[in-house]
């Protein structure tokens, strides 16, 4: 199952086609049943829920842009996950998209290895896994369940149990 960067967290994706132009999108744990219409030229209609969706969309190496709604969104390939690091520090973690926080899997004080998943967010009827970059304590909880989030907004502290980790 490949792996996708969407907004700076790591998403898994399946797309399986289904028949006649239909698509089963499987994101993250959500499923998602999709027809979709190639316009032409980058240009795509997704119909999902009785909802049509016009979409724009752009490659670039491993870079797919994606226009919708007025938003830009750009998904990138994962790769070498580990060279990513916070510009605010590797135990601070931040929002990299406005969403909603839908829950929250850990308490102030508690211990965590790196990749276990912390909150989880809802962006855009995505399901993004924020995870912990590296063995750690949780120091901070910013936010609590139920609340909006905005880009680059602080979501938790983590102090690295590993003195080198960062």
């Amino acid at each position: 199952m490949p792996t996708l960067e969407a907004g700076g967290q790591p998403v898994s994706v399946t797309l399986t086609s289904v028949e006649g132009g239909r698509w089963r999108c499987q994101v993250g744990d959500q499923a998602l049943d999709v027809e979709v219409i190639d316009l032409g030229a980058g240009r795509w209609l997704l119909r999902h829920d009785g909802q049509q969706h016009l979409v724009y969309t752009a490659a670039q190496d491993r870079t797919v842009h994606v226009w919708h709604n007025g938003q830009q969104h750009r998904i990138t390939r994962a790769e070498q996950r580990s060279r990513r690091r916070s510009s605010a520090g590797a135990g601070d973690l931040s929002a990299q998209m406005p969403g909603q926080v839908m829950e929250v899997r850990v308490a102030v004080g508690q211990a965590v290895t790196a990749g276990q998943v912390l909150m989880v967010l809802e962006a855009m009827k995505m399901e993004i896994r924020v995870t912990a970059p590296s063995d750690g304590v949780v120091s901070a909880l910013h936010v609590a369940a139920g609340q909006i989030v905005q880009r680059g907004q602080r979501l938790i502290d983590l102090q690295p149990t590993n003195p080198t980790a960062g």
